[in-house]
């Protein structure tokens, strides 16, 4: 992706382009980037969605019920991870306290 971005945050990021605001996240598990405010931004790059999986070959299901889960609180921060375990991937949301602002684990 080619749109503004600024200095990497410690998790993930934030990147501004044509399509609107994106969250780019990457670790040795996966990379993602995807659309977090779809609005259109006049003369920014375009877009670029990505979501690979860097042990072997699974859906972004895990990504949508990631995002299905948080949009049923969408005003609250909440932590979820999708790890690599042995053969295989996993979603997992640990035991967390989550608020508006931030989640502690």
């Amino acid at each position: 992706m080619t749109g503004l971005e600024g200095e990497p945050g410690i998790a993930y990021s934030y990147i501004l382009a044509k399509g609107g605001l994106y969250l780019r996240a990457k670790n040795e598990n996966l990379s993602v980037t995807v659309n977090i405010a779809d609005v259109e931004v006049r003369g920014l790059a375009p877009d670029q969605r990505e979501y690979r999986a860097n042990h072997g070959k699974h859906t972004a299901l895990f990504a949508r019920a990631a995002i299905a889960k948080f949009m049923t609180k969408p005003d609250i921060e909440r932590y979820m991870a999708i790890t690599w375990e042995g053969l295989a991937y996993w979603l997992r949301e640990p035991k967390q306290e989550a608020g508006a602002e931030s989640c502690q684990l």
